[in-house]
């Protein structure tokens, strides 16, 4: 069998530049995609303490609602918002507003006033019990991230509602924070709510691991090509 040459040896093969131009159309466009969806999400909520929620007439009792975010996000005019399933409206009395200023970078915890881990301390988050959602809103009311349990005749959350879990139990995402958008898929009762914690592993930033496929992707092409020079 002959030895394949090239007529130019400067030319490189048209299948080695459509692999090489396809890997990069693909890696930015999970570069773009990570940053898209590199938002804040909520992270787990204790809605339905064992007991009276309320406590002395002041701002609540062991109840929470935990974000979590792997960026610095602005959450000025931002909003937690407490939507009824069975009548597909907001609840008035069920609306927490970020004040201007407030960033997450991490773990934060909006509660009631018996949650030390808490962050910020509002009644607001004292959701109803059964067949509601809470959505997370930005500073143009569009829907961030929403979680909702309970099936009512509207959905609120996202993907198919998760149950309503026993007095004393929180909703949680996994350890590593799982998010396909599917509400009863994402979400799992926790006998024993963890507050403060948020994700306990953490994957890599997006950004940082799309960087370094191109960058091996160009040196093999130039490597590829110095090669086929010597030749």
């Amino acid at each position: 069998m002959k030895e394949q040459r090239f007529k130019n040896k400067n030319d490189i093969p048209w299948k080695v530049s459509v692999i090489v131009a396809t890997l990069a159309f693909v890696l930015t466009a999970g570069l773009f995609q990570a940053q898209a969806i590199a938002a804040p999400v909520i992270q787990e909520v204790l809605y339905n303490p064992i007991g009276t929620d309320e406590v002395n007439g002041d701002e609540g009792g062991y109840y929470f609602t935990e974000l979590y975010s792997h960026q610095t996000v602005d959450l000025t005019g931002w909003s937690l918002v407490g939507w009824d399933a069975v009548l597909g409206v907001i609840r008035e009395n069920n609306i927490y507003y970020f004040e201007a200023g407030t960033v997450i970078n991490g773990v934060m915890v909006i509660g009631g006033i018996r949650v030390p881990e808490a962050d910020y301390i509002d009644a607001a988050v004292d959701w109803y019990n059964i067949h509601t959602a809470v959505q997370l809103r930005d500073f143009s009311n569009n829907i961030v991230d929403a979680l909702q349990w309970g099936v009512g005749e509207y959905l609120g959350g996202e993907g198919t509602p998760t149950y309503e879990v026993t007095p004393g139990w929180s909703l949680s995402r996994d350890e590593f924070g799982t998010d396909t958008n599917d509400n009863n898929n994402d979400f799992t009762a926790f006998s024993t709510p963890t507050p403060g914690i948020g994700p306990m592993a953490v994957a890599p930033e997006p950004v940082s691991s799309t960087l370094f496929f191109v960058g091996a992707a160009t040196l093999g092409f130039r490597r590829f090509r110095k090669k086929m020079k010597d030749n």
